[in-house]
């Protein structure tokens, strides 16, 4: 009997144990954060190449993440988009300096907000800001910042150490939308001119040119024929084929309308 009680003491010991760790380790491990207006995550997809991710509310579409890229390269960071303020901006550029190198320069890929929402913070810290000449022109029309270098087709960045390209294939999501192709890493930051993969519709629309935008997607797909990553505008990122998936809800717009 005293072998007994002993036996079964260490079983309810042990199921008390049990118990106690379930408790206190499981419910911590599954809590999951939902993001606030201001708050910029980072993301690394390639050894030289991160996304940040801001998040700002829209009067018609609520709390919206907003991607953009930290690129390393032998001079600095690179920055693709500066998210929807200056606060960003200056959470993105401080983050890279303490965990990449300090910021050289940033690209513009096109003149709404979530785009060039943080371009004065950038001024501020003196980066040479680069887009379309399209989007400057539209900048200072709208009494906005505008980028201080302006490029018509296409912007090599190897002045920045890094092998790739800023790259105008035509209208789309907006009228002076670009895409940034990043050579070694296979990257291709599409911005809001390519629909993430959950996407069922072609999201706002405000400015954009639906009858172009298909001849535009099709102008990087002939340019770059080795794509492995591709970052859009908002939400999750894929692969080469969410080049095609644009495609296709373009061509669904032509006979419904967005769904």
């Amino acid at each position: 009997m005293p072998v007994l009680n002993t036996l079964i003491a260490g079983i309810l010991w042990l199921q008390a144990a049990q118990s106690v760790v379930a408790s206190t380790v499981q419910p911590e491990a599954a809590v999951e954060t939902a993001p606030e207006e201001g708050q910029v995550n980072f993301e690394q997809i390639t050894h030289n190449v991160w996304i940040h991710t801001t998040h700002m509310s829209f009067t018609n579409w609520g709390l919206v993440p907003s991607n953009g890229l930290l690129v390393r390269g032998e001079q600095g960071t690179l920055v693709i988009d500066t998210g929807c303020s200056d606060e960003d901006m200056a959470q993105i550029c401080n983050w890279a300096e303490a965990n990449l190198a300090p910021v050289v320069a940033v690209v513009i890929t096109h003149s709404h907000v979530d785009s060039m929402g943080g371009i004065d913070e950038a001024h501020t810290r003196d980066l040479p800001t680069i887009s379309h000449v399209l989007t400057q022109g539209i900048a200072e029309k709208e009494g906005k910042t505008k980028p201080k270098i302006g490029f018509e087709e296409s912007y090599n960045l190897h002045a920045y150490g890094i092998e790739g390209e800023c790259f105008y294939a035509g209208a789309g999501h907006s009228v002076d939308n670009i895409v940034v192709w990043l050579e070694d890493e296979k990257v291709l930051f599409g911005g809001c001119f390519i629909r993430p993969p959950s996407s069922k519709s072609l999201g706002n629309t405000a400015d954009a040119d639906i009858g172009q935008w298909p001849d535009s997607v099709q102008s990087v797909l002939n340019r770059y024929s080795d794509i492995e990553h591709v970052v859009p505008g908002h939400f999750r990122h894929g692969g080469a084929e969410l080049l095609s998936h644009t495609l296709d809800l373009l061509k669904t717009h032509e006979v419904g309308g967005d769904k």
